[in-house]
């Protein structure tokens, strides 16, 4: 999941950051795009096989790591690309009566900031229910 969003991303900054590219150029990027898709996902596959061998203390920390950059990026979505970069695309949508990206700028990351404490907290409870019992192997 994590390799098609940077995927994704990344497309998003190659079609915002050169919309007059040549359809030569989109192939070319398309399949570097693809490479390095590629390698993100050996790398992830790669990671999942050695968690065998990483103790249940070192597991947690992983996971909670996880947690906290899946909360960032989702904060640096809402408040960076959509109330910053994407802001002129976004403001012919109204929400509210005010043009999207306006509101994602002025409202929408606080909300996103408020509601990413919230499943943050609900989230490490799990994971602390998971590992309630922290004892190495």
């Amino acid at each position: 999941m994590i390799v098609h969003l940077v995927w994704l991303l990344l497309v998003i900054l190659w079609n915002f950051g050169f919309p007059n590219a040549h359809p030569l150029s989109d192939v070319v990027v398309a399949i570097i795009l693809s490479y390095i898709s590629n390698k993100l996902s050996y790398y992830f596959i790669s990671n999942i096989n050695t968690e065998k061998n990483i103790t249940k203390n070192e597991q947690y920390w992983k996971d909670n790591i996880q947690l906290i950059l899946r909360c960032l990026l989702i904060w640096f979505l809402v408040s960076y690309v959509f109330g910053i970069i994407l802001v002129q695309e976004l403001n012919l949508i109204r929400f509210g009566g005010y043009k999207l990206g306006f509101w994602f700028a002025q409202q929408g990351s606080i909300f996103t900031f408020v509601f990413l404490i919230f499943y943050y907290s609900f989230k490490i409870g799990k994971i602390d229910d998971k590992y309630k019992n922290l004892k190495d192997e």
